[in-house]
């Protein structure tokens, strides 16, 4: 079973690569916000957390 899921994730993972690399309008991701210390807004309104990374909230102390 864990087989299977490796492979299925690894063919996600190669197809997804492939459509990115190969499309001329993607030439970067655009910053739009600095939401807090871990957390950033991207171009269409994608939020992207950042693991391991300990920062405070903005409603709290510190933030």
């Amino acid at each position: 079973m864990l087989k299977i899921l490796l492979l299925c994730s690894l063919l996600v993972n190669f197809v997804l690569f492939q459509r990115l690399t190969t499309s001329d309008q993607r030439q970067g991701i655009l910053v739009l916000e600095v939401l807090d210390g871990d957390t950033i807004l991207l171009d269409h309104d994608v939020r992207l957390r950042l693991r391991h990374v300990d920062a405070p909230e903005l409603e709290f102390c510190g933030g």
